[in-house]
């Protein structure tokens, strides 16, 4: 079994436990300290969290039962018992830092992920992140030399294999404080933060600190438009930072049931006056850990002067 299925079980026995009952007290125990000494850097951020908080308010619970209904000889040997599991969970570190394989041309890339609590959709490295480092580490996508804008960086995977393959310069932008810190973390990690800086960018109101006039001879973008929202605001913000003679890689994962923010991405494209210079899907089950999907739409926007 899977960490995230062990995951799974581990959550449901804590829900179901009889804390008054020592047979099932020591069960879950036993298989929270298996569970937690399992653990690997394939433990998300999210799951992690959520085992320390769940597990603790467990621990906590099971102590005030004692406490109300008293302590039997056999509830008392748990007490130590009780104490190793909580000091296991204080261990789990909040942050993994996993290795993501991406190219045998580049070494692995180490990146730290968030939680979902603390970064939003920018948490985790995402299937469309994969697929288009891997155009980029495989020189699909040239960035040798070329100043790079990198939209919705999340972890920075897409800027950072950039930085490694040889930008001149890479610029990482999102919108909250936290996913923004993560991205020179993990910039710092590669060894890339004498190309890559990171930025705060808001796509209602964009302003590019500390110049705002700078053209990019290339934007690159990786799974921005799962939200109607986004994918109006986004072709704009090409449109602004993007050089004239320059092109904007994109790359959408196509998931079931998101047909109409697909569209409208499409259509905000178009009405920002760019142009889809190709436009092909990609099938690649290599840049999905955790299921569906598997496919994916990659873009090449232009001027139409380009």
């Amino acid at each position: 079994m899977d960490l995230e299925g062990a995951f799974d079980e581990v959550m449901a026995a804590l829900l179901c436990a009889d804390k008054r009952d020592v047979d099932d007290i020591t069960r879950v125990l036993i298989g929270l300290a298996h569970f937690i000494a399992a653990i690997d850097e394939t433990l998300t951020a999210t799951h992690r969290m959520t085992l320390k908080q769940v597990g603790r308010q467990w621990l906590a619970a099971v102590e005030s039962t004692w406490y109300q209904y008293g302590l039997d000889d056999d509830a008392k040997g748990l007490e130590a018992q009780l104490e190793e599991v909580r000091d296991a969970l204080a261990s789990v570190t909040d942050h993994p830092t996993k290795n993501v394989h991406v190219h045998d041309s580049l070494p692995p890339i180490a990146l730290r992920e968030l939680s979902f609590m603390e970064a939003g959709f920018g948490w985790q490295t995402w299937g469309a992140s994969l697929v288009l480092a891997h155009a980029i580490a495989t020189d699909e996508v040239d960035v040798r030399g070329r100043r790079v804008l990198e939209v919705g960086c999340g972890t920075g995977l897409v800027g950072i294999v950039a930085a490694l393959k040889g930008a001149s310069e890479v610029v990482l932008t999102d919108f909250l404080p936290e996913v923004l810190q993560n991205a020179r973390f993990n910039a710092e990690a590669n060894g890339v933060r004498d190309v890559c800086c990171v930025a705060k960018l808001d796509w209602r109101s964009p302003v590019l600190e500390p110049d705002d006039a700078k053209r990019f001879d290339m934007i690159l973008a990786a799974d921005c438009c799962y939200e109607i929202e986004h994918a109006k605001l986004l072709p704009p913000v090409f449109q602004k930072y993007l050089a004239t003679t320059s092109t904007v890689h994109l790359v959408n994962a196509v998931r079931c049931g998101f047909d109409a923010e697909l569209n409208a991405w499409e259509a905000a494209v178009r009405d920002a006056n760019l142009i889809f210079a190709n436009v092909h899907a990609i099938h690649d089950e290599s840049a999905v850990d955790n299921g569906p999907p598997a496919e994916f739409r990659y873009y090449r926007i232009a001027h139409p002067s380009a």
